[in-house]
């Protein structure tokens, strides 16, 4: 179970090196994580020192499932550098997460202004990670409120440059979708043409720009 076989699984489990903190440190582990609405888990075993950790996380939104509750991305590698004598962070609260629950329970709350608040005045005390504003942003748009999805995207792309990010194509595909949805088409069509700087040859960007002929010249933003 614990030989890795393809592309670093053994049977049901993930064996190879996990980040020790923030400098840069791995240490040889044997892992595995899980998530679903509702909750989100990790489970580290370090066979050779016999030690083990285990977080389950218990949350209600369902979009934490996907980054935002980072078990594996923040807690477990900090958990291992005290272990370890490394050099660690203390886990900071998300600022997408905490953008989006503000905005659910208030209905005349402003994304870009809290966010400019979270940056200026509360920087060490949360995560502003695009890929967490991307998610949030993506559930939005599944529930067909684009004008949230724009705000959020907005700050993803715009502010925090999602370029960086492995998938930032499908990103833009989603900000030029949320544009066009709130009537916004040559801006919707930047963000198109930018995924198809990421990837070229990606068909929704193609389809959407061709789409868009006809309404570009009559696009007033």
């Amino acid at each position: 179970m614990c030989t890795p076989y393809s592309s670093g699984y053994g049977y049901g489990w993930q064996i190879g090196n996990f980040p020790a903190g923030t400098g840069g440190d791995s240490v040889s582990v044997v892992f595995h994580d899980g998530a679903s609405p509702g909750y989100e888990s990790i489970i580290v075993r370090i066979p050779e020192d016999e030690r083990l950790i285990i977080i389950l996380s218990n949350v209600n939104e369902p979009w934490l499932h996907m980054r935002l509750a980072r078990p594996k991305y923040d807690i477990a590698p900090a958990i291992l550098a005290i272990l370890y004598d490394r050099e660690y962070q203390l886990p900071r609260r998300s600022a997408a997460y905490t953008l989006a629950v503000k905005d659910t329970l208030s209905g005349n709350y402003s994304i870009d202004e809290g966010f400019a608040e979270l940056l200026s005045r509360h920087r060490n005390e949360y995560s502003f990670d695009a890929e967490e504003f991307y998610c949030v942003g993506l559930c939005f748009a599944w529930d067909k409120m684009f004008y949230k999805t724009r705000a959020f995207l907005k700050i993803a792309v715009e502010d925090l440059g999602v370029d960086h990010l492995p998938n930032a194509w499908q990103c833009h595909n989603v900000y030029g979708e949320s544009l066009f949805m709130l009537g916004m088409i040559e801006a919707g069509c930047a963000q198109f043409e930018r995924s198809l700087e990421l990837k070229p040859g990606n068909s929704f960007a193609i389809r959407a720009l061709k789409a868009a002929e006809p309404y570009r010249s009559a696009d007033n933003h």
